[in-house]
């Protein structure tokens, strides 16, 4: 059959699937928020950006259709779209408006410079810092339009002229979270690239490392791969990957252990080998490095069957030598990193509020619940990516309607079984509970006055590492009868695709 002929067959096929359909109505419904969100803002060029989002989109569609009909497989699915939004991410997100990134530009710089353990005071006030390209004061300003003009005025300046300049907050993160933008800005370095352009080149090589690692976690899991595949591609995931911050590290890394931890739980036969031990290791380590908070997501290692170890005695060696290296490491870091503890809001007072918990843990626990109760509705929101940049890049509500009751219906649907025991599931519910309270007591004691009713500072996106976790603690154990596919991998990706165009669309009125 002639190519004309096969691609007339092809779109006949086509038309005859109800995801068409489904494409064909999103596009429309994109469209028209697309209009929407370039009036309110004032921006002009609809029709410019409407024909690039419909090519961007039916391309899109198109590849990934062709993907699913000679059957690659999900991860490389993923792949070919993250690496599309990923793009056009940096493309349209500036260096800068993601949160804390010129705080994490200067870290990385230093790192590359060599300054693994900042100790230089760079005011009079104590704060920690180094020698930085003074043009980082470019990061240093408010979304309006024009951003992309003052980014064209950029190009050329150079690093050459430097001066010493704070980053305490970032001080606190370890270096080796920062490995893949301080190489990024030791490349920059020695080709004397601009700030700017070393910027870009660090966003670059950040979501380089994410991308493998949630390739990897993908084609590693053994089921729930449509829930995952969704935290993966929500644009707030793939704002955090494609940024300065060490969040891009973190949440693939997180993903990564998960499903490789639950790979050789469940899937992989036989004993583990050296490669197995040292990715468990490293892994530990550099999550660990990463925040601790998420520490805890080590203790998965215990579902690991004993036999896997080859003996009970061996599982136990190992893991009780890598939690007493992990637990070792994290804490000569600790110490290292409490220099650096300094406050940066009015009544703000760790030793204070850590004696306060310890005195009255009760208290402690109904002000947790009152923060949840107040704020449940805003993480949700941040967590979905409703609000993006530094939280100021609002899109549609109707679109967040819609993404929470695919998160809710991916998360409930029963089509998938994986038989989980008892043991394990505890140490699921554990290790999700356990990283929470480390997350509202890292920002209970950092960033919240003493006397405060709630916690402040807790955001959604801080939520994204342990998601995976959820449909683990609730899943079925074995098949009762046969329960439909409500949410399907194809509606996920295409899903994923449009509403990261909306989000794209909205950054790129704020700041034309």
């Amino acid at each position: 059959m002639s190519r004309v002929g096969n691609c007339k067959e092809f779109f006949l096929t086509i038309l005859k699937k109800p995801i068409f359909y489904f494409c064909v109505a999103f596009i429309v419904v994109n469209l028209f928020f697309t209009k929407q969100i370039m009036e309110t803002s004032g921006a002009d060029g609809f029709l410019f950006v409407a024909i690039i989002e419909i090519v961007v989109e039916c391309l899109s569609v198109f590849i990934l259709v062709k993907m699913r009909r000679k059957g690659m497989p999900l991860e490389k699915q993923f792949l070919f779209l993250a690496l599309i939004l990923g793009v056009l991410f940096i493309g349209i997100l500036p260096p800068g408006q993601s949160p804390d990134e010129t705080t994490h530009f200067k870290r990385a710089y230093g790192i590359s410079g060599g300054i693994l353990i900042p100790d230089e005071k760079v005011n009079s006030e104590g704060a920690i810092g180094s020698d930085i390209p003074v043009t980082t004061d470019f990061f240093e300003r408010t979304v309006d339009h024009g951003t992309y003009a003052e980014i064209a005025n950029q190009i050329g300046l150079g690093t050459d002229e430097s001066s010493p300049q704070p980053y305490t907050s970032a001080a606190l993160y370890n270096f080796v979270c920062y490995i893949p933008q301080s190489f990024a800005a030791l490349i920059g370095r020695a080709l004397h690239l601009s700030v700017l352009a070393m910027a870009y080149l660090m966003e670059i090589f950040n979501f380089i490392v994410w991308v493998l690692l949630v390739y990897f976690a993908i084609k590693l899991l053994p089921k729930f791969k449509s829930f995952v595949l969704f935290v993966a591609l929500l644009p707030i995931t793939l704002q955090e990957a494609t940024s300065l911050a060490p969040d891009a590290l973190t949440i693939g890394l997180s993903m990564f252990f998960v499903s490789y931890v639950l790979h050789l739980a469940y899937v992989r036969k036989g004993t583990l080998g050296k490669k197995q031990m040292a990715i468990l290791t490293i892994s530990s380590i550099v999550l660990g490095f990463c925040k601790i908070v998420y520490l805890p997501l080590t203790l998965l290692m215990l579902i690991i069957p004993k036999e896997k170890f080859g003996t009970k005695k061996k599982k136990w060696i190992f893991l009780g030598a890598l939690f007493t290296v992990v637990a070792i490491l994290n804490f000569v870091w600790l110490l290292i990193s409490s220099r650096y503890l300094i406050s940066y809001r009015d009544g703000v007072d760790s030793k204070e509020q850590l004696m306060g918990v310890i005195k009255n843990p009760f208290n402690y626990i109904a002000t947790m619940a009152r923060t949840t109760w107040t704020n449940a509705k805003i993480w949700v929101t941040n967590m979905l990516g409703f609000s993006l940049g530094a939280l100021i890049f609002n899109l549609p509500r109707a679109l967040l309607v819609l993404s929470s009751g695919i998160f809710i219906l991916l998360l409930g649907q029963r089509d998938e079984t994986l038989k989980v025991k008892k043991f394990d599931r505890t140490i699921f519910i554990i290790v999700f509970i356990t990283i929470i309270g480390f997350i509202f007591t890292s920002l209970y004691m950092q960033w919240t006055a003493v006397g405060a009713p709630e916690i402040e500072g807790i955001q959604g996106r801080y939520f994204l590492p342990i998601l995976m976790l959820l449909p683990l603690i609730i899943c079925r154990t074995k098949a009762i009868k046969k329960y439909p596919t409500i949410i399907s991998e194809k509606i996920v990706l295409y899903f994923s695709l449009f509403i990261n165009i909306i989000a794209l669309v909205t950054i790129f009125a704020k700041n034309i």
